[in-house]
């Protein structure tokens, strides 16, 4: 099973930014505080914009040491962007500045993908740093992608950042952006942010206070305690990851999971697990002939995989043996029960699952019960468009003459202009930096879905534009103009997608 999703930032995770999601609570485990631990480079800059503290994760992720660093402006040791180098200047910028950037390293001129995190330090009366205007932040996106953040409880390490191990459980790192997360206060009963230092401080964040001490300069503990508590008020580091998880799955029964027991368990020659229950649109149900192997999350050997066709509006069933197997009743007499079961009139499919627990379960089960209902509701074929388009730029005008044309005779000409904008700028964006061949499809369902495949590995990000830049703006009007977008990866390259709102 292949499970895609967005996980809470790590880094210190308190909550996602307001405008992203409201309300939140760090993440937890155990009731123990959940935090990423990462290799983090710090520097800080003085009133004149020159650096004054450059630590040793800096000088491996761009290539310089201390002595070359020192007294110079970040813009001309590490050829940052133009539309960057503000946030590096003191007193220009009054807000944190978070985002990432493409860096060439010092020494070989390799570039480094770089996420950062830069605060502006005001003075703060004789507990403030006087040479301290900037404080920055930064780490490698790459490796994190590559490697993954390791995982921490307080003061615990639980996971190392191991990349070996993760893949071979089937984690999929996909995206990694720097984010900021507000310090949450946990004196407040709902929860909601604090002034940094109450909730860095005095409210159990210890160890990311002392941490973040760590990478700044030993300029006195009064000086020290100023610089994080500016950084925790105006929101601590985090990272925000997306992914793909082959998940295994532990089933329960009630509320709350059981603890977890370690049982032997002999595996069949022909498969231990209980095939699945097709039932049709007609009501007529079949078990189906599933090939042998192991259960899925034992791992270590490959699963052979079948494709079978199925109509619209049928069901397919999915459960453990604990559902079929009693002291009276073989699991083969189980699952022919469970098949006339589910056979006859289309139900919901919670009303499906609960009339099997109601007929098959006992009131004390001897193995734990999962039960997973699919419905198939399938997209009619009129409301599907399918183009493969040559790679080649006269092919833009002319998809956006035929996605007009199947608009037109979907009946949805108000939205006409709207859509063969954001059409050619996937296309554009797919022809200019993607590979390979390219794929248009529209979906007309509850909302007008269009999906733009290419073969390219490379994944599209939103980009800060200048004024006099010729390109680096059709995804920023993609994601202002468009209902909902994304991204995501498939066995040969990727998908951009986005969803406009169907006309009243």
């Amino acid at each position: 099973m292949t499970i895609a999703g967005k996980q809470p930032p790590l880094i210190g995770a308190a909550a996602p930014p307001p405008d992203q999601r409201a309300g939140g609570r760090p993440p937890r485990f155990l009731d123990q505080p959940l935090l990423g631990v990462v290799s983090m480079a710090a520097f800080t800059l003085n009133e004149h914009g020159r650096i004054n503290h450059w630590n040793h994760a800096a000088a491996e992720l761009f290539g310089a040491g201390p002595l070359k660093a020192a007294g110079r402006s970040p813009a001309s040791l590490l050829r940052l962007p133009q539309e960057h180098r503000g946030a590096f200047e003191p007193e220009v910028f009054g807000h944190v500045w978070c985002g990432s950037c493409m860096v060439p390293r010092a020494d070989d001129g390799h570039a480094a993908e770089v996420g950062w995190w830069v605060y502006p330090i005001e003075p703060d009366g004789d507990r403030g740093p006087r040479d301290v205007r900037v404080l920055a932040l930064a780490a490698d996106l790459r490796r994190l992608r590559e490697d993954g953040p390791g995982l921490a409880m307080d003061d615990v390490l639980v996971a190392a950042p191991d990349g070996a191990v993760r893949r071979a459980a089937g984690a999929r790192l996909l995206r990694v952006e720097p984010v900021l997360v507000p310090v949450l206060d946990a004196s407040a009963p709902d929860g909601s942010a604090g002034d940094g230092r109450t909730a860095g401080g005095a409210h159990g964040d210890a160890a990311l206070v002392r941490g973040l001490g760590e990478l700044l300069p030993t300029a006195g503990a009064a000086a020290t305690e100023a610089i994080v508590s500016r950084l925790l008020a105006l929101g601590r580091p985090a990272v925000s990851i997306s992914f793909t998880l082959r998940l295994p799955v532990v089933p329960h029964v009630g509320d709350m999971p059981r603890a977890l027991r370690i049982r032997p368990r002999a595996v069949a020659p022909h498969g231990s697990a209980v095939p699945p229950v097709l039932v049709s649109g007609s009501g007529e149900s079949r078990v189906l002939p599933v090939p042998a192997g192991l259960p899925i999350g034992v791992g270590g050997e490959p699963f052979e995989t079948m494709e079978i066709e199925v109509e619209d509006g049928s069901r397919l069933v999915l459960c453990t043996d604990g559902l079929l197997e009693r002291r009276d009743r073989d699991i083969d007499q189980g699952l022919e029960e469970l098949r006339v079961l589910l056979a006859g009139p289309d139900r919901p499919l919670e009303a499906t699952c609960d009339a099997l627990l109601d007929v098959l379960a006992t009131t004390a089960p001897a193995d734990d019960i999962a039960i997973v209902a699919v419905g198939l509701d399938g997209i009619p074929k009129d409301d599907v468009a399918l183009w493969e388009l040559e790679p080649e730029p006269s092919m833009v005008p002319r998809i956006r003459a035929q996605v007009a044309f199947k608009l037109a005779e979907w009946r949805l000409d108000a939205v006409g202009d709207t859509v063969q904008l954001l059409v050619s700028e996937l296309v554009t964006n797919a022809l200019l930096h993607g590979a390979g061949s390219i794929v248009l499809r529209l979906i007309r369902g509850d909302a007008l879905l269009c999906e733009v495949y290419d073969d390219g590995q490379d994944m599209p990000h939103l980009r800060h534009a200048d004024a006099t830049a010729e390109s680096g703006r059709g995804l920023q009007l993609v994601s202002h103009v468009a209902a909902r977008w994304g991204t995501h990866r498939t066995d040969g390259g990727k998908v951009v997608w986005f969803e406009h709102r169907l006309p009243e």
